[in-house]
C-alpha cells in the first residue's frame, strides 16, 4: 500500500514523496482522512484523467482511461472496454506500466483495439458498498461508471464490449461485482483475488493483521456476517443460475503466489456450482500482476479475444444511428439528415410487392418498435417476413412497413440530458421524412404504431401521446410499464439504475413524466373511444404483472382497449405473434380500411 504526499505547481500534481503506507499506521480509504476520491493525473500516452459527479459519493470523483491509437484516427469506430480493478493501496501508480502493456498488444494485433478504464477503489474497500456508506464503491462504479463511459466515450456499450478484471483485491472485486450483477459484463478475469477465504483468515491477512482488523471495521462495521454475505464464494452460490454459460470466467494465480491454495479452493467451488470458467496456475510467479499476466503468455490474449469474438467487423465504421444493410427481399436502408441528432440517421423500410406495380397507390404505415437489444437487420427482416407473407396471404392488406432506430435501452423518449432524442426525432423527422418520400396514406387513419418489450413502451408512451397521428397502438409483451421504475423484472437492479441514470438522469420524477402510466392519465380524454388500442402479453413472460396492472389502469381509466394473455408464452416476440394467430391480423384489418374509396388520396 502506499501513500502519496503531493504538491501543486501550474495546476498540475507533481509526485514529492511515495512512502510505503505500512510504515504510516492508518489507512488511506478508512483513516482519520476522507476518502481520496480524485487521483492526480497521470503521465502516460493515451491516458486521461476523467471526473465525474457521483451521487453516490456525493462529490465528484475520479479514473483513468487508456484510449489506443486509433481512438484518435476513426472517428465512427466504436471500441469495446476492459475494466481494470487494482488492489490495496490504490492502482493510481500501476497505471502507466498496464496502459504500456495493453497497448503494445493493441499495436501487435494480440487483442482487439480497446479502451481501458482504471476505477478509482480506494486503497481498502474490497470494492464494496461500506457499511456506514461512506465509501459506496459498489454503488459508483456499476450505477455510475460505467454509463458515463458509455455516454462520454465510443465503446460498445453492451455486455458483449465490456470485461471486468482485477489483481488481488481487483481479483475479489471482479468476482464480486461480476457475478453479483451479470449485466454489464460478458466476461469477468480473476486475477490472484482475494481474500478468497470466509473466514477472513488467510495467509495475507494473517501477515497483515492491522490491516484485516482496518479493512473489517472499514467495509463491514466489524462485522464479520457482514464479510461473508458480501463474499464472492456467498455470491456465486447465489448467482450461479445467473451466471452460468452466461459469463465467460477465468481464474489464474501464480504458482508461488500466497493465495494459491485459496484462488484453487475458489475454482472448485464454481465447478461445484457448475459454473464454466478456467483455472491456470503460472510456474514460478509470486503475488505480481505483469509477471502473472505475461506468464500467461498467449492464453492471455485468447481470453480477451474470446471474450469479444461476437465483435469481429461489427466495431469499424459503425455509429449508433447508423444500421447496417440489410440482406432481405424489399427491404431497404433508409438514410437522412436529421437535425435532432446532428448527422446521418438510419432505419429500415419494407415495401410490399403491390408498390412497384401501382404506382399511383399510397399505402398504409405500420411503424415497428423494437426493443431493447436495438434495432438488427436480421429482427427487422423477420418481421417484414412474417407480415409479408401475410400480405400476400390477403391476410392484411398491402402496407409499408418502418423500423426506427431507437438504440439499444434509448427507451423511446427525450433524454434528460437531451444528448438523445428519440421522440422528438420520430415524431417530427421520421413520420414526416416517411410521408415524403414514399407513396403513404399520410393521415391517422393510415397510421398504425406497433412494437415489442421496450418498443411495446414505446408504442405506448408515443401512441398515447400523440394519438391524432395513429389509428391504432399496439403493446406487445411491454415494459417497464409501472409507475414507479422500482423494479425491472427481466433486466435486475443494476441494469434499473443503469437506464434510471442514463435516460431519465437518475429522477424518478423524470421517468414518471415520460412513462406510459402518467402519459395515459394526461390523455384519457382524447384516448376513450378515438384510437384502437390492444396490450398482448404471455403469461409466462417476466412482464406479466406490471402488464395486468397496466391493463386495470387502463380500464380504470375508462379507456377502451383489447388486453389478452397468451397460455405458455414467454418474453419471446416470435412465439408471442405465432401464438395470436389469425387474431393478430385481424387486428390491423380493424384498423385498416383495405379498399379504401380513393386509393390515390
Amino acid at each position: 500500500m502506499m501513500k502519496t504526499r503531493t504538491i501543486r505547481y501550474h495546476g498540475k500534481v507533481q509526485m514529492k514523496h511515495v512512502l510505503p503506507f505500512f510504515l504510516l499506521g492508518a489507512s488511506v480509504a478508512f483513516s482519520e482522512q476522507a476518502p481520496r476520491w480524485i487521483l492526480p493525473e497521470v503521465e502516460a500516452p493515451g491516458v486521461r484523467r476523467v471526473l465525474f459527479a457521483s451521487k453516490a459519493a456525493g462529490r465528484e470523483v475520479s479514473c483513468h482511461v487508456f484510449t489506443p491509437e486509433i481512438y484518435e484516427t476513426e472517428k465512427d469506430r466504436r471500441f469495446p472496454v476492459l475494466y481494470w480493478l487494482h488492489g490495496t493501496g490504490g492502482g493510481f501508480p500501476g497505471i502507466p506500466r498496464l496502459s504500456a502493456f495493453f497497448g503494445r498488444a493493441i499495436e501487435e494485433g494480440k487483442i482487439p483495439p480497446l479502451l481501458v478504464v482504471f476505477p478509482n477503489g480506494l486503497a481498502e474497500s474490497l470494492w464494496c458498498d461500506s457499511k456506514d456508506g461512506g465509501a459506496p464503491i459498489e454503488t459508483m462504479v456499476l450505477h455510475e461508471l460505467v454509463p458515463h463511459i458509455d455516454a462520454t466515450f465510443r465503446t460498445v456499450a453492451a455486455r458483449e464490449g465490456r470485461i471486468l478484471e482485477g489483481f488481488s483485491m481487483g481479483g475479489y472485486g471482479a468476482a464480486r461485482l461480476g457475478f453479483k450483477d451479470p449485466q454489464p459484463f460478458g466476461a469477468v478475469s480473476i486475477l490472484a483475488g482475494g481474500p478468497l477465504d470466509l473466514d477472513f483468515a488467510g495467509p495475507r491477512a494473517t501477515a497483515n493483521p492491522a490491516e484485516r482488523e482496518r479493512i473489517l471495521d472499514g467495509v463491514f462495521g466489524g462485522n464479520l456476517d457482514s464479510y461473508q454475505a458480501e463474499h464472492p464464494i456467498t455470491i456465486a452460490a447465489q448467482q450461479a443460475d445467473a451466471v452460468r454459460g452466461k459469463v465467460l470466467v477465468r481464474i489464474a494465480v501464480g504458482s508461488g503466489d500466497d493465495t494459491l491454495a485459496l484462488n484453487r479452493a475458489y475454482s472448485e467451488h464454481l465447478t461445484k456450482l457448475k459454473i464454466p470458467h478456467t483455472f491456470s496456475m503460472v510456474p514460478e510467479v509470486g503475488h505480481d500482476t505483469l509477471a502473472l499476466l505475461r506468464g500467461l503468455g498467449e492464453a492471455n490474449w485468447e481470453f480477451y479475444q474470446t471474450a469479444f469474438a461476437s465483435l469481429r467487423g461489427k466495431t469499424t465504421a459503425v455509429t449508433p444511428w447508423i444500421l447496417p444493410e440489410p440482406d432481405a427481399p424489399r427491404m431497404q436502408r433508409v438514410l437522412y439528415d436529421s437535425k435532432t441528432v446532428g448527422g446521418k440517421v438510419s432505419f429500415y423500410v419494407f415495401t410490399p410487392q403491390p408498390y412497384d406495380g401501382e404506382k399511383e397507390r399510397r399505402f398504409p404505415v405500420l411503424y415497428w418498435l423494437h426493443g431493447s437489444g436495438g434495432s438488427s437487420p436480421a429482427s427487422a427482416a423477420q418481421v417484414a417476413r412474417r407480415y409479408g407473407e401475410a400480405m400476400r396471404a390477403g391476410k392484411i392488406p398491402p402496407m409499408i412497413l418502418v423500423f426506427p432506430n431507437g438504440l439499444p435501452k434509448g427507451m423511446w423518449c427525450d433524454w434528460k440530458d437531451g444528448r438523445v432524442k428519440l421522440e422528438t426525432m420520430f415524431i417530427e423527422e421520421i413520420i414526416p421524412h416517411i410521408d415524403r418520400t414514399f407513396r403513404t396514406l399520410a393521415k391517422r387513419e393510415g397510421r398504425i404504431l406497433d412494437g415489442f418489450s421496450m418498443g411495446g413502451y414505446g408504442s405506448a408512451r408515443l401512441g398515447f401521446k400523440h394519438s391524432q397521428l395513429f389509428a391504432a397502438v399496439s403493446l406487445l409483451g411491454a415494459g417497464p410499464l409501472q409507475a414507479d421504475f422500482l423494479e425491472a423484472p427481466r433486466a435486475g437492479p443494476g441494469e434499473r439504475d443503469r437506464l434510471l441514470n442514463t435516460v431519465y438522469g437518475g429522477e424518478m420524477a423524470y421517468y414518471r413524466t415520460q412513462s406510459p402510466w402518467q402519459v395515459v392519465e394526461q390523455n384519457a380524454g382524447k384516448l376513450r373511444g378515438g384510437l384502437l388500442i390492444r396490450q398482448v402479453v404471455g403469461d409466462r413472460d417476466e412482464t406479466l404483472k406490471f402488464n395486468r396492472e397496466f391493463n386495470q389502469h387502463l380500464e380504470a381509466l375508462k379507456i377502451p382497449h383489447v388486453y389478452r394473455e397468451l397460455p405458455g408464452v414467454p418474453h419471446d416476440p416470435n412465439l408471442l405473434l405465432t401464438t395470436l394467430g389469425e387474431d393478430n391480423w385481424s387486428f390491423y384489418r380493424q384498423a385498416l380500411d383495405p379498399n379504401p374509396a380513393d386509393p390515390t388520396k
